[in-house]
């Protein structure tokens, strides 16, 4: 059986739409018009976004149908809307050269298009997999001038968490920038950053207290998901802790699903979309297991052929589950789970 085929059997149950090479996975956010994109790292490198229509998810998404940004990332980014409006904006993490962690912006306007800030450098190096976006990043701006010659204020707010793929993980405080008026044509302006991933450096990144063996991933709420030594996966409420602008550095415990059938992926960030976690397994299947006050779900299996190293990226949809995912021959799969 040739390898394409091989493929088409281990995704049954699930829809190819990407044909155009990417790097790892996608991720998905959703505008307040209801509106989704899919944000992906090009074979080049670059940044692009595909518009989707969740009521009808499309057939293919062809070389034509991404728009190719100038954002140069060097991972898969993580990436959630930063505000709503006519013109939402797009809060992106990702890696740069030599595994440092980077944040941009981006304005969508109605044409499609994007007007994309330049990257702001959050440091660090090495990192094991890309950064997770803590939630709820903010970008809010005031009028402009009556004159034109500026544009009013902005407020800038992003937190991260870097795992260094050998058990550590390391926490970015929420970061909150605030620029008073500025030129215009003007996006963002780079305010410096932390200078490394340790913790004997006096900057903004703080050590985890225990050690995990997978990357958090985190809800649009106060919830992240994280992989423990167990083989267990633990959701923990990264609600802030350490003063208005960090979160405590052992998140408290909520919920601990059993292990995952066949081991959890140790490089792969558990997905948290509403009460339920999708996981990837050490053989490239996915698991998705259902938490909450109706007590905590048993894992099941929703079948898949993945990329190792690749993320999971979900959206929920009448009460269930859109996740995206890249097979092992590199084309963007979605299925619909739980509904």
């Amino acid at each position: 059986m040739a390898p394409g085929a091989l493929n088409m059997v281990a995704m049954q149950g699930w829809t190819a739409i990407a044909s155009d090479p990417v790097k790892g996975g996608v991720s998905a956010v959703r505008f307040n018009t209801g509106q989704w994109r899919l944000l992906a790292r090009g074979a080049d490198d670059r940044l692009r976004i595909a518009a989707i229509d969740p009521a009808a998810i499309p057939a293919s998404i062809a070389g034509g149908d991404w728009v190719v940004t100038d954002a140069v990332v060097k991972s898969e980014p993580n990436c959630r809307t930063a505000s709503g409006g006519l013109n939402p904006i797009i809060a992106c993490a990702h890696l740069g050269d030599g595994g440092s962690a980077s944040v941009i912006f981006l304005t969508a306007f109605l044409n499609n298009t994007y007007q994309i800030s330049d990257a702001i450098n959050v440091g660090g190096q090495g990192a094991g997999f890309r950064p997770t976006l803590l939630p709820d990043p903010l970008f809010a701006q005031g009028a402009d001038s009556a004159a034109g010659a500026t544009v009013g204020s902005r407020n800038i707010r992003y937190g991260l968490l870097v795992w260094d793929g050998n058990l550590r993980s390391f926490r970015l405080q929420r970061h909150t920038i605030e620029t008073g008026s500025i030129p215009l044509g003007s996006y963002i302006p780079n305010y410096g950053a932390p200078s490394s991933l340790s913790p004997d450096v006096p900057d903004q990144w703080t050590l985890m207290a225990l050690a995990y063996p997978t990357p958090f991933g985190c809800s649009d709420g106060s919830l992240c998901a994280i992989g423990a030594l167990t083989g267990a996966v633990r959701i923990v409420d990264v609600t802030p802790g350490d003063g208005a602008e960090g979160f405590a550095r052992a998140p408290a415990q909520q919920y601990v699903l059993p292990p995952v059938p066949g081991g959890l992926s140790r490089n792969i960030a558990p997905e948290l979309v509403g009460s339920q976690v999708v996981v990837r397994n050490s053989s490239g299947r996915i698991y998705r297991a259902a938490f909450g006050s109706g007590g905590i779900g048993p894992w099941v299996d929703e079948g898949g052929a993945t990329r190792d190293g690749a993320g999971i990226s979900c959206l929920d949809r009448q009460g269930g589950a859109v996740c995206f995912v890249q097979g092992v021959d590199g084309r963007i799969y979605w299925r619909m789970m739980g509904s």
